[in-house]
């Protein structure tokens, strides 16, 4: 009998401690997903946007070359600030070609904390990517409008 209350004893701790770990294991997986999703949510809202960046990158371009057959001292000026517009929009696609790249998800990871570290680190430099991109879209843009 005693063996029997020991062993139902051992068994009801164990199903606790099991059942508490299984919950635990839950949580954390549920945070990574969700911290996943964020960061492929930045992702997915910037990269729509990639068409902009060709279309006024190659706008750019030629409103290089036009200013280039003029060859004044005012076209240099413009075309020197063009070609530094051109050099943002091609670092942001760079960006966003080497994020993608290289996520991976936290793959081949498998502590909690290392893949949140991960995950973490991969929102801060998607964040990066997205404010490269809107600001040298929005900069090209403007400089396209004031430059007809």
């Amino acid at each position: 009998m005693k063996h029997t209350i020991g062993l139902l004893l051992f068994t009801a701790v164990l199903h606790i401690l099991t059942g508490c770990g299984a919950k635990k294991a839950e949580e954390q997986k549920k945070s990574q997903d969700d911290l996943a999703k964020e960061v492929m949510a930045i992702h997915d809202e910037v990269m729509p946007r990639m068409g902009e960046l060709v279309g006024f990158r190659k706008q750019l371009k030629t409103k290089i070359n036009a200013w280039t057959q003029t060859n004044t001292a005012e076209s240099d000026a413009v075309i020197m600030e063009a070609t530094a517009l051109v050099e943002k929009l091609d670092a942001a696609d760079k960006g966003m070609m080497d994020w993608m790249h290289e996520y991976n998800g936290g793959q081949g990871l498998y502590e909690h904390e290392l893949i949140m570290e991960y995950l973490r680190d991969e929102k801060s430099k998607i964040e990066k990517v997205r404010t490269d991109m809107n600001l040298s879209i929005e900069e090209a843009k403007q400089f396209i409008e004031s430059h007809p």
